[in-house]
Parts: structure tokens; sequence; C-alpha cells
């Protein structure tokens, strides 16, 4: 995923890559190619059921991390309180990877996450933002 965000960011720009990324996270339709480029070359599977739209949110923030720019703060701040625990992973870990100090307050309430891959992410940001901790995966 990074290799293709990152030549997408050079080919279409990266303010073009971050507003798909900040469309799928409000659930709106993006170009079929974009979607690849976040979900991979089958990324269309999830749009056949409802139930695994959740994917598409989930990629939306991992895209997030190679197109990152303050202007989609909002959107990771409101990831963090997603439904699925893997955009609520993910949210904590690009706010590590960005060391993103506004979202503190964010990530000591997902320490209270009820799963504890989210948990994890949220206790390693934190760590990583009070410079104790490593560079996230």
């Amino acid at each position: 995923p990074p290799h293709r965000t990152r030549a997408a960011c050079d080919t279409r720009g990266r303010g073009v890559v971050r507003q798909g990324c900040l469309d799928l996270l409000q659930e709106q339709p993006i170009e079929a190619s974009l979607l690849e480029v976040l979900g991979g070359p089958e990324a269309t599977w999830c749009l056949d059921k409802p139930a695994n739209h959740y994917w598409l949110r989930v990629w939306a923030v991992r895209g997030l991390q190679w197109c990152w720019d303050d202007t989609a703060l909002p959107a990771l701040t409101a990831a963090m309180s997603d439904e699925a625990w893997r955009v609520r992973e993910l949210a904590a870990r690009v706010a590590a990877w960005h060391r993103l100090d506004l979202l503190q307050p964010s990530l000591v309430a997902l320490q209270r996450d009820p799963v504890p891959r989210v948990r994890a992410a949220a206790e390693s940001a934190l760590a990583r933002l009070a410079g104790a901790g490593p560079s996230p995966r």
C-alpha cells in the first residue's frame, strides 16, 4: 500500500489522493482506480456486501498515513471513534507515525477500547508522542 499510495501521490497529486481518503471515510464514492490504489487490485470485493464496507474506511486511514496533511486531522479524530476496530487501530498508528500531539486525548480514550489491538496501538502511540516509543510499523 505505501508504494501504490506514494506513486498515486506523484502522478495524481497528494491532495487528490488525500481527498479520496477523506471521501471514503465519509462513505462517499471515489474513482475505481483510486480505490484500487488504496485497497489493492481486488479492492472492489468489499463493495458487494455492506457488512464489508468498513474496509473502505480502513484503507482510507491507511492511505492518509502516506499522503498526510493537517487538513485531515478532523477526519482522523473521527476515525478514532469509528465502529470498526480496525479503523480505530489504524487511526492510532497514523497519529503515532505523524506524531500528532493534538490527538493525545483521543488516544488516551482509546486506551479503554474493548479491543486489545486498539488499546495496544493507542498505548504505543502515546509512548511515541512522549518520545519513548519506537516508530510504529
